[in-house]
């Protein structure tokens, strides 16, 4: 079985002043030429030095999808960003390099699926963040794939869909640097 592993790193700016940090790290597991799998994390941080598992402020989204089903998919449960990055678009921009990295014939066809969940005292951020799973699976832009349930005052709702890119450059003020990573 071959392994090719991917490790990206991106350092995020607004106005030149230091926001965050976003590493993709993952692996493709191939049987010959067919992709098998592709597991990995986004790594989110609010330090402005390499990301490293246990850093105090710094989270990540773990994610397996089966290359080998119809309709492999991501599911989405426990997504959480250091406060210090939310409502930023980080999030967002984390989606998007994910989308942007996947191999084209996977990526056709990744679904993505959760739960709506209302964590926040904020209502604001459970808002952007609902917006944010309704432009992913699709939803916001009627994809025929999508699903999106919610109802206002409701805690619990789901979406799914086809894998969408969240992310448009012209709503965004941030500044990304792609980083050279160093090896370990």
């Amino acid at each position: 079985m071959l392994r090719l592993h991917h490790i990206e790193e991106a350092r995020l700016t607004r106005n030149s002043t230091f926001i965050g940090r976003v590493r993709h790290h993952f692996t493709c597991c191939y049987d010959g030429n067919q992709l098998i799998s592709v597991k990995g994390r986004i790594y989110f941080s609010e330090h402005d030095a390499f990301i490293a598992e246990g850093n105090l402020g710094d989270t990540y989204f773990p994610f397996d999808i089966n290359a080998t089903l119809s309709d492999p998919t991501i599911f989405i449960h426990d997504f959480v960003i250091p406060l210090k990055l939310r409502s930023l678009g980080v999030a967002r921009y984390g989606w998007h390099r994910l989308y942007c990295l996947l191999p084209d014939n996977l990526l056709s066809r990744t679904q993505v699926a959760g739960k709506l969940v209302e964590q926040d005292n904020s209502s604001e951020n459970s808002e952007r963040r609902n917006q944010l799973w309704s432009d992913l699976c699709g939803a916001s832009v009627m994809a025929s794939s999508s699903k999106f349930q919610h109802q206002i005052g409701v805690a619990n709702g789901s979406f799914s869909g086809l894998l969408h890119n969240p992310w448009d450059p012209n709503w965004s003020s941030l500044e990304i640097e792609l980083l050279p990573v160093p090896e370990s």
